[in-house]
This record gives structure tokens, sequence and C-alpha cells, in this order.
């Protein structure tokens, strides 16, 4: 074990002391996401948006087809969706920590030049799609962890680009998620960009749309996306 990873043992054991934590997942104490429940990402990546009902459109020939490539990760529920509700909700360094540990070996399973083949490398950019105000004030952006880890792993650059407009409903229809894939707006310029996109959950796809209306609004282009988790039942 190297000095610096046993200074870093010693010090989160003394942090474990001050500041128990239980693991976000099953409780097991001095874990914040423990070995049992990252394996909830253990499966292989797969595409996801064709069931995201906002990320489809229609060609020339009026067949449907989807907008982007979007790679998710696992399926939300049961440790999955506990965790990552729990993450949101908590301005927690060492959670951070822990997700985003498990977003990069997650990311080691992922071929991107596959994944993503109308990238050009040499002009792709990670973007989150927005988060509020006030989880950016309180400390839980976890979309700008994830993009963090996805934008070190594939050697890019990651731009928070993107803000919440004022709309703010609880998306109890289709009409108020129609709404809601419009309330997004770019703060940059992403003329000749390639934009990934990411985020943490995938339903209908609505947030995604209007992550990528607003890129494209902002001269950039929506190559895909990925995500950590996929709702089966939008």
């Amino acid at each position: 074990m190297s000095v610096y990873k046993a200074i870093r043992r010693f010090y989160m054991q003394c942090m474990d002391i001050v500041f128990p934590r239980w693991c976000v997942g099953c409780a097991v104490a001095d874990e914040s996401l423990c070995d049992r429940c990252m394996s909830a990402w253990s499966g292989p990546w797969w595409r996801a948006e064709s069931n995201a009902q906002y990320l489809l459109r229609v060609d020339s020939e009026g067949e449907d087809i989807t907008a982007f490539p979007v790679w998710g990760k696992a399926w939300y529920r049961g440790v999955v969706a506990d965790s990552v509700v729990a993450w949101k909700n908590r301005a927690d360094r060492r959670l951070d920590c822990a997700f985003a540990q498990l977003i990069s070996d997650a990311l080691q399973e992922l071929n991107v030049g596959h994944a993503f083949p109308a990238a050009r490398w040499d002009r792709v950019v990670i973007v989150p799609v927005a988060s509020s105000w006030v989880r950016k004030h309180q400390g839980s952006f976890v979309t700008g962890v994830i993009a963090r880890v996805v934008g070190e792993q594939l050697g890019v650059a990651v731009v928070d680009g993107l803000r919440k407009g004022a709309v703010r409903l609880r998306l109890h229809n289709a009409r108020e998620r129609a709404v809601k894939s419009r309330e997004q707006y770019a703060v940059r310029d992403f003329s000749g960009r390639d934009v990934i996109l990411v985020d943490d959950v995938l339903t209908t796809g609505a947030t995604l749309n209007g992550a990528e209306r607003a890129v494209t609004r902002a001269g950039g282009r929506v190559v895909g996306a990925i995500v950590l988790a996929v709702t089966d039942h939008p």
C-alpha cells in the first residue's frame, strides 16, 4: 500500500469516528456505498433511449428513430434507486467519491468509439444536464460529479453550460413533462462542438430532450448521452 493510500485510509477511519456513516443502499456501517450495493451496477451497458418517448423522432419515411444513443448501466429500482435518491439529497463529499469510483470503474467497460459513432472526438465536450441553483448551492450537483468523471475517463473537456429556467412543476402528466423538456437554456457557446450529455436517471427523456434543444440553439450537436440508471416504467 502506498503512503498516500495509507494516509487516506487512516484519515477516512478518523472521519468515520467523528462523522459516522452508513451505506445509502443497505445501511451497513462505515461505508458510503458498499461493494455489495455497488454490484447493482455490475451489468453491461445498454442502449436505453428506445423507451424514452421524448427522444423519438420521425424520419422522412414516417418511421420512428431515436434522437441520439443513450447508454444506461442499471435499472432504477431497489438498491440503485435508493442509492441515487440518497445521493441527490445529500451534500456528502465521501458519497461523491464513492459514486465517482463506481462511475470510473463502469466506464472501463464502455467502448466509447462504438457507443458514439457520430462523435468527432477532437470536438467533443461533456455537458451535465441543467441542475437547480439550490442543488449546486447545497453541494449536491450529482450530474456535475458524473460529468467530471466521464470527462476524465474520456480525456475530454467538461462544460457546465446549461441552466434551468424558472418553470417548476411536479411532473404529474405528459403535458407537464413537455414543459420540462423546454426549461433548459445554454449559457455557453457550443458552436462546432459535439456534445455528450450526462444525467443520473433516464425516465421519459424530457430532460435530455430539453438539454439537446438548448445545445442546438447554442450551435452545438448532441451525439449521445450517458446515464447511471434507467426507469423501467416511464
